[in-house]
């Protein structure tokens, strides 16, 4: 039983500055019922093509939907791609798969960044995955000292 939709065709509005996603994955629920989620970008209108991982305060009652944070990826990824909030708060974002040539100072690497939640994110760490076809599936990150 769907019990509501979540985007620009669903049935949220979507107050204040931040837009809506487009073809996004890896969505999950945050303790303080937001939702984070990865943004492919794919179809978004206009002539700039991005992705991003974002962060969505959920108000069910007003059915309102607040755009809180973002972090748009060095290159545009049209498929694949996560987020994951960290234990310290940051956000681990692995940028998916893009075809060769996107942008990146290395075009056969698959990208995955840990951010900050500041404005503007800082990037404290990263990971790059050479390959002929660079994308990567899914990434986590475990918490050996804290179990999680």
């Amino acid at each position: 039983r769907v019990v509501w939709r979540l985007g620009a065709e669903g049935d949220f509005s979507l107050v204040g500055a931040g837009e809506w996603f487009f073809n996004q994955h890896d969505a999950s629920w945050l303790v303080d019922g937001s939702i984070l989620l990865y943004d492919n970008g794919n179809e978004r209108p206009g002539d700039t093509l991005y992705s991003r991982a974002v962060i969505y305060k959920v108000d069910e009652q007003e059915m309102s939907v607040r755009q809180v944070w973002e972090y748009r990826t060095e290159v545009y990824t049209p498929f694949l791609g996560g987020a994951q909030l960290l234990h310290n708060g940051n956000v681990l974002v692995h940028l998916g798969g893009r075809p060769p040539n996107a942008g990146s100072v290395d075009t056969k690497a698959a990208n995955v960044v840990e951010v900050t939640q500041t404005e503007p994110p800082e990037k404290v760490w990263e990971l790059a995955v050479s390959d002929q076809f660079p994308s990567l599936y899914k990434a986590s990150r475990y918490c050996w000292r804290c179990g999680r």
